[in-house]
């Protein structure tokens, strides 16, 4: 059921059909779980959630209430919507009357206006908390700044997939980081650097300036206090920082840093001078989300590393790579 005079909260958008098929696909079951939809304009998402075991707070402008109200008692099982709540959330404004520890978080098409990043960024960051997940589905349009939001916005507070896929790598493979020295490229909440550390790598963290001090409470938050010394954080900006540090880390470490084609010459610029000869560099990247990704690591990066590749999942792809003798440069 839908109300047209709600504008564009009374269609069902792309992004929500694809982020149902993809709970579907992947056999994503919310049983027990605490969720909490925003933006739930018609609510197919919240309501697939509810059909898929959760216990689901749908949220949205108060004129939409009465459309998810209708929508669930047609769709949702009478013996099943005591496990359903609707509420009106204004982001930026009403997230404070919500608790802060949901198991998931969800939205589709919620990234529409650049306006509203502020305000989305706020709501999102008070209701997670460390075991919270979020499922975000969007249309990704040039004009409005969704991009960038994903691309980097994001990363800088949330630990996206690909940082997850790598740390989970490092894990399944034992390896071992103690005594070694490591730099950190694009850090953002420092989930991949944090891990180093709790392997004994003695590990500067590295980003734009203003994203330190999210990295620093992450460490105290996740670091054991006798751990904490190896831990370094520092401003980095590819192209013109680079010169500060050393050039003679053990390993270079960098999740989902290549998510702009104009970035690559200075992050190339960067890498070379980080490296020494010894050095091995662990990147994850994921091609399908990523333009020009894939390119930077086939034919740009071997161009002066020697790159091997090594674990993907799920359209993320981990490649360990070492500096060229100048013999061997192209």
């Amino acid at each position: 059921m839908m109300d047209s005079r709600l504008g564009i909260s009374s269609y069902i958008w792309d992004a929500g059909i694809s982020l149902c098929q993809y709970f579907e696909k992947e056999d994503v079951s919310f049983t027990g779980k605490k969720v909490i939809e925003l933006g739930s304009g018609t609510g197919i998402v919240g309501i697939l959630a509810a059909l898929l075991g959760g216990n689901v707070t749908m949220t949205d402008k108060p004129d939409t209430l009465k459309q998810i109200n209708s929508n669930i008692a047609v769709n949702i099982p009478i013996a099943c919507r005591h496990r359903l709540n609707v509420s009106s959330l204004i982001w930026g404004e009403d997230q404070t009357k919500f608790p802060n520890d949901y198991d998931f978080i969800l939205g589709s098409d919620i990234v529409y206006s650049s306006i509203c990043y502020p305000a989305l960024l706020e709501t999102l960051r008070y209701l997670c908390n460390q075991g919270t997940t979020i499922y975000l589905s969007s249309e990704l349009r040039s004009g409005n700044g969704s991009i960038p939001f994903h691309d980097v916005i994001l990363p800088d507070y949330f630990n996206c997939e690909v940082g997850l896929v790598l740390c989970q790598y490092f894990h399944d493979e034992k390896i071992n980081f103690a005594g070694k020295k490591i730099i950190e490229l694009g850090s953002g909440t420092g989930i991949v650097g944090i891990m180093a550390v709790l392997l004994g790598g003695d590990v500067t963290l590295t980003d734009k300036p203003y994203v330190l001090q999210q990295i620093e409470r992450n460490i105290a938050d996740n670091i054991p206090p006798d751990s904490r010394h190896r831990a370094k954080v520092g401003a980095l900006m590819w192209g013109t920082d680079q010169e500060n540090y050393p050039a003679d880390f053990d390993i270079v470490l960098g999740s989902d840093i290549i998510y702009s084609p104009t970035q690559v010459p200075i992050l190339l610029k960067t890498l070379t001078h980080l490296c020494g000869e010894n050095t091995s560099i662990y990147l994850c990247s994921n091609f399908p989300a990523r333009v020009g990704s894939e390119n930077f690591h086939k034919e740009v990066l071997p161009k002066q590393f020697n790159s091997e590749f090594i674990h993907s999942s799920k359209g993320n792809h981990i490649y360990k790579l070492t500096k060229k003798s100048p013999e061997h440069g192209d």
